[in-house]
């Protein structure tokens, strides 16, 4: 019996307004990632990499979709490492800008 996915997204859209145009960032996307995978996300400035990494990691929430992950793996702990490094950029960019 195949193991399970560790993690599973389908339908994944995210929708900005930026200066009163609508900017789609994600259309659709259907992502699964097994145990032992590696994945690397390519594209072009603004093609969505880093949106569609925040809405796997719940740092936001896509505007449709589902995604699940596995209770009890790593994917958790990712989660939290990822939150942490980025509070810590975002705070470290205020503190240290400029000196």
């Amino acid at each position: 019996m195949a193991e399970p996915p560790l993690l599973t997204a389908t339908g994944l859209s995210k929708r900005f307004d930026r200066a009163g145009h609508g900017v789609t960032a994600l259309d659709q996307v259907d992502i699964t990632v097994g145990d032992g995978e590696i994945v690397a996300l390519a594209g072009a400035s603004g093609s969505g990499k880093s949106t569609l990494v925040r809405c796997l990691l719940r740092l936001i929430a896509p505007d449709a979709g589902t995604i699940r992950s596995l209770a009890g793996t790593c994917w958790r702990h990712a989660e939290r490492r990822y939150a942490r490094c980025a509070a810590a950029s975002k705070w470290y960019s205020r503190t240290h800008w400029r000196r």
